[in-house]
């Protein structure tokens, strides 16, 4: 059977649960390896078309307000979900060996989100390679440390990692955030991730607290940075926190002030 739009077929040959009387643990153990081949194959198929939907903007003549707005209502996504289907299908569509493998079933949804954080065009054929065989654990201990572009058996470097944030909001507050979302999409002429949502927030409080003040020939705002003279190794003062950043952001400050 052709599922049709999606390029998969169902050879017919998987236990159905018609055939429940006379299952065994092969058969069920046949069954359910069936269907995570199967799911895998459906996820490229809906990495691939939500490139198309992001392309076309199928939202706007639905009478939808953003890419996210439709994959919850259609698809059934979380906010959170939503946005990270939305990163790992861009992230593919500069990647088609993770994609192929993706598509064949031989790389799950819970591998190829992973590995899309650090895979490039050029590293991205190593990464399928060391991701082959491994749970999602697995994978995520693969990639941790490593930033995009590093080959998977380049040293990792703890100082490399993302910080969760969660907020509970009320309602109203909510409604704002996700008109915000949309407000800066149609702005920037594109989806933007959690991290380009807080920073673009970030940016325009801080631009705002500075826009009172004389002009000074200073930046608009200012931020405390602390560099080992011998390892070079940065630290972000956020409020009284001490964050350690990468050396990319390290030259980044260097080189604006």
């Amino acid at each position: 059977m052709l599922l049709e739009g999606s390029g998969i077929i169902d050879d017919g040959d998987s236990p159905t649960w018609d055939d429940a009387t006379t299952l065994d643990w092969r058969t069920v153990d046949r069954a359910l390896r069936d269907i995570a081949r199967r799911r895998s194959k459906l996820d490229a198929s809906e990495a691939r078309w939500l490139r198309e939907a992001e392309r076309l903007q199928i939202w706007r003549p639905l009478g939808m307000v953003s890419a996210l707005d439709y994959l919850e209502r259609v698809l059934g996504h979380t906010p959170h979900v939503a946005n990270e289907r939305l990163r790992v299908a861009r992230a593919l569509g500069d990647l088609p060996v993770l994609s192929d493998a993706f598509a064949r079933g031989k790389l799950q949804y819970s591998a190829i989100r992973e590995l899309t954080r650090v895979a490039t065009p050029a590293t991205e054929t190593r990464w399928r390679d060391a991701g082959l065989g491994k749970n999602a654990r697995q994978i995520e201990e693969l990639v941790a440390g490593h930033r995009r572009g590093d080959d998977p058996d380049d040293p990792t470097d703890p100082q490399v990692s993302t910080h969760a944030v969660r907020f509970e909001l009320g309602a109203e507050v909510f409604a704002r955030l996700r008109q915000v979302r949309a407000s800066l999409t149609d702005e920037r002429g594109g989806y933007l991730d959690n991290e380009e949502l807080v920073t673009a927030l970030c940016d325009a409080v801080l631009d705002r607290a500075s826009a009172g003040t004389e002009p000074t020939g200073r930046a608009k705002f200012q931020i405390a940075m602390t560099v080992c003279q011998r390892c070079d190794q940065g630290w972000q003062e956020g409020a009284g926190a001490k964050v350690p950043i990468d050396a990319a952001a390290v030259e980044r400050a260097r080189c604006d002030a």
